[in-house]
């Protein structure tokens, strides 16, 4: 006789008294939560996510039976609103933390009894509720560059979820425990920063679901035994109605674990995914084999009944490459990104520049921005400047390129003097149009100017150590042997104070940001400045933390200090769990947040005092003190004697000096915006803003910055000042008509990381276009430049090298280390960028008409944090605008001049778009050149008024049906990249053979000719393992054209199903 479970009654003790355990405590729950019932966690009863909420008497009757073992709390809008936030693990508390900035009301509260995991109850407001209609929960293992353990997350439940509540039995730890029970404290309002997270999660697994749903081809499994939709019923634990919709769960069958929703199988694909990352072909095999011992029925001959797997995969190709490469279809809730505002600007006549300058200055403005475009000649108007037109003694023009004018009117011939650095040598580059220039020499060059100064060794390690003072002549000339020498006279080794006194008083000088004089030595009142490039130069300073600085610096504090050791031994402690590889910190590092948060918020130690203590002894740079006697009072010609001891010097620093790191940190650490810092694998990062320009340009008569793409907010910022201090002005600017600026889309961002097939392409176009004009330039990134190219932020602003090109590509958009753009954000703003990311679109000003249906607008995944997001386009911007302005295009009206622009990026300028397949096949995506060749054989077929049948095809090839079936395998391997071939080790056909293939099916004048080639080629000179790799090594256009005999290889349903529908 069959006993049915609910009629069964407890025969155990223990039993009975838990499930007693479990009818009290609901009097403790409140009545308008949804209550589901439980075993060992689990819910059991079907359709529990959607059924009418259980009652109170039935679910008591439920629990006298021995199977439940608990209940769950049915989270989101069935109990009126409420989210639980599940802390899961010992290395989730830190993001939690990092998410919510500490702001965690006390609240609703229990836990499994695990080290590290508990639950929290939030209340969802009721205008919020309406917004979180269709989300049902999220997980998060990372943030901010901050990535948990493995297997630990932090999970947000609502909709269509439950949490298990005390005192539900736990198959570990024996039962769930109260923190704060909903007797003790109310369920708290969720905090506005949860209600905004879980409002970005929302849309983000909204858009995410969208594209799953764009991207699936959804097939019918109707008829074939082998797919795992229809034996899924046959396992453990099935349930149709899975966590998801559209998903069934079961328990695998490959780790037979306790979990009967370990396993998701979709009803729409058959796509199936175990949670505990068991292999797929395991999952599949040890289904299949479960399934036909419980009396799944298959095929005698064991063939599978479908299509092959890769022509749906190849479909889904198809279909997501058919929609635009740009993403401009996408839709959602996203709205465009508002422009920025230009600054307010006084326009000035050509040719009235050194007027306006000198009006300016004679009116009181100390900062004037001179924001006239690039090429208009402010380097040429700044040389002749004379120091009597704005009423100073001194004209400085400040330049990184101090050394190397780009023209005559800055030159010595024109009574400029030029200040040189400390320099351990002077060689020349060659630069893209062939001239050389100045610069320092590195480890392996010789000079062709000797060095200026012989400390040079010893300067760079201070300057390391973060010594204040490092290359000021107060700490380095005055033990100098040779600083007599130095003084009075020039030679190798020698001679920087020598030229530093002759030059410096001159009424016109270039010289670097870095060798200007401090005002507190100089007096800077009658000087006026011209920075030239000012958003180019430094405003901050780093220092790197390694592991072994940690320990030399706490073994010295350690030593010296014990009391102040003990105040520091938890910040110690929080720094060596990030500098010895335990804590994980990904690819791209932790953020600014992300290390804060994993640091004491509170230091007691007094920071004057660690200065004090870690300050360093420096008397080792005087060479004869330990001797008794001072290097000072030796003849000269015995000074000389020790001027060889650079080198010892320099290693004993490197050795004995401690780096100066710790009091900064504890600034940062104590004030916000004081320094940011950033964790990667060289070290901790501390970043701090540089002063020292902007308190020389406040102490001069008057300063002008030139730079074209510099915004008047920033430069207040780096001057830290007020933007309404600073007067901006520009020539007025006349239309370009001689200037085409061609933006070539759907090539992706081309950052530093872009893969092959993107370089490919890129190579694709660039020879293109030199095909069209040999005397072609690129500018990229340095990794991928060639001989007489340029290089991104070396040649793309203040060079002349492209003033006679007439084609100029910008290979990739020129963003620079997100990281530094952080922290430089941080110090300037004085506050860390708001965590996050989300789907921006920004418009884009196209001069063409674009093809139907395609929207004029990039859409990318930015900073949440308005304000820095703008901060990093602007940065991006302005060097693209640099780059253009490399042509001098309103210097040179009577040529036709253009710029080509390889990336995705929506520039606030009119541009051309055209994508990269329109301007040559072979920069075409292999999704596209499968849609080119299937569009064609169609075409053909159209053409000659036939429908697609397998005797239409036959007939157009001019050669049997079985003959055309034959390449059936050699179509799939070319078209599946997860096929053997593709992936084969075997020794690649020679290039040779690849161009007789080009050739000869570049002459093939039907298709019967070109299937006639391919079958000699592939069949008869290659083996099927050479395949893949010599398929890479055809052009595009060959490429396209066997695709489109092969594609004709397909059953006419089968082409049907590969023909795109956009």
């Amino acid at each position: 006789m069959t006993i049915n479970r609910a009629e069964r009654k407890p025969t155990n003790l223990r039993i009975h008294v838990a499930a007693q355990q479990l009818i009290d405590a609901l009097k403790t729950i409140p009545s308008h939560w949804a209550l589901t019932p439980l075993q060992d966690k689990s819910p059991k009863r079907r359709g529990w996510q959607t059924e009418p909420s259980i009652p109170r008497s039935e679910l008591t009757k439920l629990l006298q039976d021995e199977y439940w073992t608990g209940y769950g709390l049915r989270t989101g809008a069935v109990s009126g609103g409420v989210v639980a936030i599940d802390v899961d693990g010992l290395t989730t508390e830190p993001l939690l933390q990092q998410l919510s900035g500490g702001e965690l009301p006390e609240t609703v509260a229990w836990t499994s009894g695990k080290p590290g995991k508990r639950q929290l109850l939030y209340q969802i407001p009721t205008e919020v509720q309406e917004q979180l209609l269709d989300f049902n929960r999220s997980v998060l293992n990372e943030w901010q560059g901050y990535n948990c353990e493995s297997g630990e997350i932090l999970e947000f439940r609502y909709n269509r979820c439950q949490s298990a509540l005390p005192p539900s039995r736990h198959p570990e730890t024996g039962s769930y425990k109260w923190i704060n029970s909903p007797t003790e404290v109310e369920v708290a309002t969720a905090p506005q920063w949860l209600c905004d997270l879980l409002l970005q999660l929302a849309n983000r697994e909204q858009i995410a679901e969208q594209e799953r749903q764009q991207n699936r081809i959804e097939s019918d499994p109707t008829g074939d035994a082998y797919d795992i939709r229809n034996f899924a019923q046959y396992l453990d634990g099935y349930n149709p109605d899975g966590r998801r919709r559209g998903w069934a769960t079961c328990k695998c069958p490959a780790h037979n674990g306790t979990s009967d929703d370990s396993l998701h199988i979709e009803h729409g694909t058959g796509a199936y995914k175990c949670h505990a990352d068991c292999n797929s072909k395991t999952i599949y095999s040890a289904a299949l084999e479960l399934a036909i011992a419980r009396g799944h029925q298959v095929p005698k001959d064991g063939q599978r009944q479908s299509r092959g797997d890769w022509l749906h995969s190849i479909r889904k190709q198809i279909a997501k490459a058919a929609k635009s490469c740009y993403r401009f279809d996408r839709t959602g809730t996203v709205k465009l990104e508002p422009e920025v505002q230009p600054d307010p600007v006084i326009e000035y006549e050509k040719g009235d520049r050194l007027k306006v300058w000198a009006d300016a200055i004679k009116q009181g403005y100390k900062y004037i921005l001179e924001q006239s475009g690039t090429g208009t000649q402010k380097s040429y108007d700044s040389g002749r400047v004379e120091p009597e037109m704005v009423g100073a003694k001194q004209i400085f023009y400040i330049s990184e390129q101090h050394r190397n004018p780009t023209v005559d009117t800055l030159k010595s011939s024109n009574g400029w003097a030029d200040l040189e650095t400390k320099h351990n040598g002077l060689t020349r580059e060659f630069r893209p149009n062939g001239e050389t220039r100045l610069k320092r020499t590195v480890k392996g060059e010789s000079h062709t100017i000797p060095p200026n100064c012989s400390r040079t060794g010893i300067i760079g390690t201070l300057r390391d150590k973060n010594v204040d003072g490092a290359d000021s002549a107060a700490v380095i000339c005055g033990t100098c042997p040779l600083r007599e020498a130095c003084s009075n006279s020039k030679g190798p080794g020698w001679g920087h104070l020598y030229e530093r006194r002759n030059e410096l008083p001159s009424p016109k000088l270039r010289l670097h940001p870095d060798s200007l004089p401090s005002p507190y030595d100089f007096d800077c009142s009658e000087i006026v400045s011209l920075w030239d490039e000012k958003g180019q130069h430094r405003i901050t300073r780093s220092i790197t933390v390694s592991l072994a600085d940690l320990r030399q610096t706490f073994g010295e504090i350690a030593m010296r200090a014990p009391s102040t050791f003990k105040q520091l031994e938890t910040l110690f402690e929080g720094l060596r769990s990030l500098l010895d590889g335990s804590t994980k910190i990904g690819l791209y590092g932790l953020s600014h947040a992300a290390v804060m948060a994993l640091l004491p918020s509170e230091v007691t130690a007094d920071i004057a005092a660690v200065e004090r203590l870690l300050q360093p002894d420096l008397n080792f740079l005087n060479t004869t003190a330990q001797h008794g006697v001072d290097l000072a009072d030796l003849p000269s010609h015995l000074r000389k004697k020790f001027s060889d001891r650079d080198p010892e010097a320099t290693e004993k620093a490197a050795e004995s000096i401690v780096k100066q790191w710790l009091p900064d940190l504890l600034r940062s650490l104590g004030n916000e915006g004081w320094g940011a810092l950033n964790l990667s694998h060289e070290g901790l990062k501390i970043t701090l803003l540089d002063t020292r320009s902007a308190d020389i340009a406040k102490e001069a008569k008057a300063n002008i910055f030139l730079d074209a793409t510099l915004k008047r907010e920033k430069l207040a910022l780096m001057l830290g000042i007020s933007p309404e201090e600073i007067l901006v002005i520009r020539q007025k600017q006349s239309d370009h008509h001689n200037l085409d600026i061609l933006q070539v889309a759907s090539l992706g961002r081309l950052g530093m990381n872009r893969g092959n097939d993107q370089q490919q392409r890129v190579d694709a176009i660039i020879a293109h276009y030199k095909a069209q004009d040999a005397t072609t330039k690129v500018i990229d990134f340095k990794r991928f430049t060639r001989e007489g190219e340029g290089s991104w932020w070396v040649d793309s602003r203040g060079s002349n090298d492209f003033q006679q090109v007439k084609t100029l590509i910008l290979g990739g958009i020129p963003c620079r280390n997100l990281g530094e753009l952080e922290a430089e954000f941080t110090v300037l703003h004085g506050r860390a960028p708001k965590g996050g990311t989300e789907a921006i679109r920004r418009a884009m000003r196209c001069k063409n008409s674009l093809p139907s249906g395609v929207q004029p607008y990039f859409e990318s995944e930015e900073s949440a944090d308005p304000e820095f997001r703008e901060f990093v386009r602007q940065a991006i911007l302005a060097d693209i605008k640099q780059a253009i302005g490399r042509l001098r295009a309103h210097l040179r009206p009577d040529e036709q001049l253009r710029v080509i622009i390889l990336g995705d990026f929506a520039l606030d300028i009119p541009v051309t778009l055209i994508k990269a397949s329109d301007i040559t096949p072979e920069a075409a995506t292999k999704e596209e050149r499968t849609i080119t060749a299937i569009k064609r054989a169609v075409a053909t077929l159209k053409e000659q008024g036939k429908k697609i049948t397998q005797q239409a095809i036959a007939e157009l090839v001019g050669v049997t049906q079985g003959y055309i079936s034959r390449f059936r395998e050699l179509l799939q391997t070319l078209l599946n990249p997860n096929s053997k071939s593709n992936n084969s080790e075997a020794p690649p056909p020679t290039a040779e053979m690849a161009v007789v293939t080009d050739e000869a099916i570049a002459a093939s004048s039907d298709y019967k000719q070109v299937l006639e080639t391919i079958d000699e080629v592939f069949y008869e000179w290659l083996n099927p393992a050479q395949w893949g790799q010599f398929w890479q090594q055809l052009r595009a256009d060959t490429q396209i054209r066997i695709l489109e005999v092969l594609s004709l290889s397909l059953s006419p349903s089968e082409m049907r199903l590969l023909l795109p529908s956009t």
